[in-house]
């Protein structure tokens, strides 16, 4: 579950190069802190404003995921909604 932080000018960010994907990933502040990124390469600079991205797998291993916007054990709906579609059309 992915929940877009955004911030304006003047805000530190973070941008592990051990967890990232892309050379342009960015971490809020308290997502890089609550993330294991212990031991890690990092770069902390003032960011002239973004969107944190936490979460996104396309973008940072999901080892790097803040518990706020980590993966969830949630069960997938679709099966059960095809087999409640399935049972409607017969």
């Amino acid at each position: 579950m992915q929940l877009c932080v955004v911030w304006s000018t003047n805000c530190i960010a973070f941008r592990c190069q051990t967890c990232a994907y892309s050379p342009y990933m960015t971490l809020y502040t308290q997502c890089f802190h609550e993330g294991d990124h212990e031991g890690h390469e990092f770069k902390m600079y003032r960011s002239a404003g973004g969107f944190c991205d936490c979460g996104d797998k396309n973008l940072l291993r999901e080892t790097g995921f803040c518990p706020r916007h980590g993966l969830y054990d949630e069960p997938n709906p679709l099966p059960g909604l095809f087999a409640k579609l399935s049972n409607k059309l017969e």
